[in-house]
């Protein structure tokens, strides 16, 4: 956040025609970082787990956000101003999941199981330490901390510009149903950590039981196709490349699509370089 805010002054001391469009909580046809978790928690079955329920979140739809940086690309939106994109009214974060799982077709939970805060820190070690691996979970401490200073904005200068409120929770929800696809891959959201430490299992345990007997490896390749000595370097080099591969630090092992942040993003367009660039045949956009 601090980089993010860094970025905006930095923005405004340029003395460029600037937009600085700061989305709230984004919600697609696509789902990544927090709208997976999102969804992948309001899949759980009978109970619903849930930290800082009562931290007040404003969401905003996709293609709203898409339709806003446009209209900033067209010089529709006033130059050097900021806009929070935001829906009207925030709402705690139990009822965003609750939300949620109704447009999942998920029964209500029968139980909510708040994770009080000495855990929701040991959870957010976890992940920060992964993230070194190349799993980056939107559970990291800084994407938790920003869900504690709450995802929220103001929506009154944008609607003032432009005459209408951006679509709510319920309407964005409503624009786009669940379908079969987003209720599988919100179940199997849960099984996703089991499933891939499972893979990881399978691949580094291949590999140390091929060490832990190179020659009887080896005669698995016959003599008559593979001399012996080269037949053991293939057990040796394969072994490696198992366990490099099960290897959460592994080139991809484990490694996730960036984030999505719990926090407000300042996405800044510069009228000055969209003008320059014109000629260039491209459109240019500056994130802060």
């Amino acid at each position: 956040m601090r980089t993010k805010a860094s970025g905006e002054e930095a923005l405004r001391r340029s003395g460029a025609d600037y937009v600085i469009l700061r989305p709230g909580l984004v919600l697609g046809a696509q789902a990544w970082g927090g709208s997976a978790l999102l969804r992948t928690l309001a899949a759980f079955p009978l109970v619903q787990p849930l930290a800082l329920p009562d931290s007040r979140v404003q969401c905003v739809a996709l293609d709203d956000v898409a339709r806003i940086v446009v209209e900033a690309v067209e010089s529709r939106l006033p130059a050097r101003a900021a806009f929070d994109l935001v829906e009207n009214a925030p709402r705690p974060l139990r009822e965003v999941v609750a939300k949620m799982r109704a447009w999942l077709g998920v029964p209500p939970a029968r139980a909510t199981l708040v994770v009080p805060r000495g855990g929701v820190a040991i959870v957010c070690a976890i992940a920060d330490a992964l993230a070194h691996l190349g799993w980056r979970s939107p559970l990291r401490t800084t994407a938790v901390r920003a869900l504690e200073a709450e995802v929220i904005g103001d929506p009154a200068p944008l609607e003032a510009h432009r005459g209408r409120p951006l679509a709510s929770l319920d309407e964005l929800l409503a624009a786009r149903p669940a379908g079969p696809q987003e209720r599988v891959f919100a179940r199997l959201g849960l099984l996703l950590p089991l499933l891939v430490a499972t893979l990881a299992a399978f691949w580094i345990a291949s590999g140390l039981i091929g060490l832990a007997d190179v020659d009887r490896a080896a005669r698995v390749l016959s003599e008559s196709v593979v001399p012996e000595s080269a037949a053991k370097a293939f057990v040796v080099i394969g072994a490696f490349v198992d366990i490099a591969w099960g290897s959460p630090c592994s080139p991809g092992g484990g490694r996730a699509p960036p984030a999505w942040a719990w926090s407000p993003s300042p996405p800044a367009i510069s009228r000055r370089e969209r003008s320059s660039r014109r000629d260039c045949g491209s459109i240019p956009s500056a994130l802060s």
